[in-house]
């Protein structure tokens, strides 16, 4: 099995865990992608589990689930071990800030996420514009969807023009 697919189907804390242990297991898995299935921060932390051990996972995609910046936070803690992660698809969550940890990481020669989308999450202006600013040194990512409303985009505009960042970038900001 190369991928997980699972739309729609609610996966409680107990059946994360039976998930990631069946990441840990399958080594020709390279795909997970589990959107509206409720995953909480609790559950983020059993995947992040399953996705330090098995390292050959490329995409995880989590689209319309429960995580805030704590879910974000576990997520990025198996990033440092799992290299091949390069898509990271967190549309349409809870996550109101961007942990330091992940604009950290971002900053690193080592960081390997090429997408990472986080539209229609209930983004601050100035989590939005500290990962601009993180990005701005960074050659990996080439795609990045972030959707703000007309009062950050001073903020962020702000940070672009001190940065100079994503001249070697694809960026898709959403302004409503």
């Amino acid at each position: 099995m190369k991928s997980i697919h699972l739309k729609g189907v609610h996966i409680n804390e107990q059946t994360m865990n039976t998930v990631s242990v069946a990441i840990k297991k399958n080594m020709t898995l390279q795909a997970i992608i589990l959107e509206d299935a409720g995953i909480t921060d609790e559950g983020a932390l059993s995947l992040s589990i399953g996705l330090q051990s098995n390292t050959l996972i490329h995409s995880l995609s989590l689209p319309r689930n429960q995580l805030t910046s704590a879910g974000l936070e576990h997520i990025i803690d198996c990033l440092d071990v799992n290299q091949n992660l390069t898509d990271l698809d967190l549309r349409d969550n809870l996550i109101t800030d961007i942990p330091s940890s992940l604009n950290t990481y971002l900053q690193t020669e080592t960081s390997s996420i090429r997408s990472l989308l986080l539209n229609g999450n209930p983004l601050q202006a100035r989590s939005v514009a500290q990962l601009l600013s993180s990005l701005s040194q960074n050659t990996s990512v080439l795609q990045l969807g972030v959707k703000l409303v007309r009062h950050y985009i001073v903020t962020i505009l702000r940070c672009l023009s001190i940065n100079h960042c994503f001249n070697h970038s694809r960026v898709n900001i959403g302004i409503r």
